[in-house]
């Protein structure tokens, strides 16, 4: 058997994916999407069926979610389920079943991964490494932040798209409180360090478009981030995906009040100025992640005259210079989320629909050069840790002028 090449069958899968989607019409899709894989002369034939395994896989998980297709009988508990590979409600009814043996151990078998059909049961992943993120102060938290921890630990448990998060756990030493987490490979930031000189605009607006998947997984759910940069978004190599991370434990569980909590350049002006997070909040932080992926380089990396300052500057409406090559369509996205005015952005919905407008633009293009960066060596660790902030005297935000724009970026 020849060597199946998971990043070929990820990048069909991608342009499966980019190229037919039809939320009203699930079935449909997924027939679309599987045409163009049996069609791909590019794949073996073991390789076209470890595709459309893993497209089986995204079907039924689609399926459940939206509850808009065809119910089929399952064989064992007879009533009416979505799925095509297992039976959800034998699943719950396992599960259900199994309660009272549950308890907190090593994990030496792993979590639950996948049904067997013939078995009846759920089978486990076997050992596996986790992460484990100290909470800090979790003891003087009020009521809410706990509130907010024990939703967002179940909207990372509901969408794949966001970093899977397996509970909390306590260190019997000192009774510290920690986040279990799945291992990804490395974050947005160490990528783009390593990577940005080596892909093409193709690649990046891919990048951009799985972000943008996840985040408007979160704004579903009615929640906002509150901490969107390069650091929060992780890299699986094996199923070649981005997710967004630290959701609803990113925040001190002790921040005082009127103060924020964050990465300087990614937060939205109208923060900075004493408003509260908001959805569009985490559509500014989008942005500056967008034009990170567009440079290879954090939002102002260079620049040097302290926090205050830069907070002054962002609420006065100065924003990172485009780089050479950076399209128009992408351009007028970026500056029209970045916008001083939070009701002029664009909603999660709206900007996943222009992007992904531009991203099959790419697709249809032949040939598509690699981008090119001259950035020079850069301290990438000097600017990219969240921190406390607690400014004064932050004026109301504005948008600056083409002129006013230009003259910041000359004293850079």
């Amino acid at each position: 058997m020849s060597k199946i090449r998971r990043e070929t069958i990820n990048n069909i899968l991608n342009k499966a994916y980019t190229l037919t989607y039809n939320k009203n019409d699930l079935d449909k899709t997924y027939e679309s999407r599987k045409k163009i894989i049996f069609d791909e002369t590019s794949l073996t034939k073991e390789e076209k069926s470890e595709a459309i395994r893993l497209l089986n896989k995204y079907y039924d998980y689609n399926k459940i979610h939206h509850d808009n297709t065809k119910k089929r009988i399952c064989n064992n508990c007879e009533r009416k389920c979505l799925a095509t590979l297992y039976c959800e409600y034998c699943i719950k009814d396992y599960l259900k079943s199994n309660f009272l043996n549950w308890t907190s151990a090593d994990w030496i078998e792993g979590n639950y991964k996948k049904w067997d059909l013939k078995d009846q049961q759920l089978k486990r992943s076997g050992t596996k490494k986790v992460i484990l993120k100290k909470l800090v102060n979790v003891e003087l938290a009020k009521e809410n932040w706990f509130e907010e921890a024990k939703s967002h630990l179940m909207i990372s448990n509901r969408w794949n798209s966001i970093a899977k998060c397996y509970g909390l756990t306590q260190n019997p030493l000192t009774g510290n409180y920690m986040l279990i987490m799945k291992q990804y490979d490395m974050d947005l930031k160490r990528y783009l360090q390593q990577n940005n000189n080596q892909f093409n605009w193709k690649e990046r607006i891919k990048i951009i478009i799985q972000i943008t998947k996840a985040l408007s997984r979160i704004h579903k759910e009615n929640i906002s981030h509150k901490n969107l940069h390069s650091g929060n978004i992780l890299y699986s190599h094996h199923y070649n995906y981005w997710y967004i991370s630290d959701l609803g434990f990113c925040n001190p569980a002790d921040k005082p009040l009127k103060s924020i909590y964050g990465n300087l350049s990614y937060i939205a002006p109208e923060v900075i100025s004493g408003k509260e997070y908001s959805l569009a909040s985490d559509i500014y932080s989008l942005s500056m992640l967008m034009w990170e992926i567009s440079s290879g380089q954090p939002p102002f990396i260079n620049y040097e005259n302290g926090d205050y300052y830069l907070a002054i500057n962002i609420v006065n409406g100065m924003r990172p210079k485009f780089v050479s090559g950076t399209p128009e369509n992408c351009k007028k996205l970026m500056e029209k989320c970045w916008n001083a005015d939070p009701s002029k952005r664009f909603k999660i919905n709206k900007f996943k629909k222009r992007i992904t407008e531009i991203n099959k633009s790419f697709y249809n293009q032949k040939e598509i050069e690699i981008q090119k960066s001259n950035i020079n060596s850069i301290d990438y660790n000097r600017k990219l840790c969240s921190k406390m902030y607690s400014f004064n005297d932050i004026p109301e935000p504005k948008n600056a002028t083409k002129e006013q724009q230009h003259e910041f970026h000359c004293t850079q």
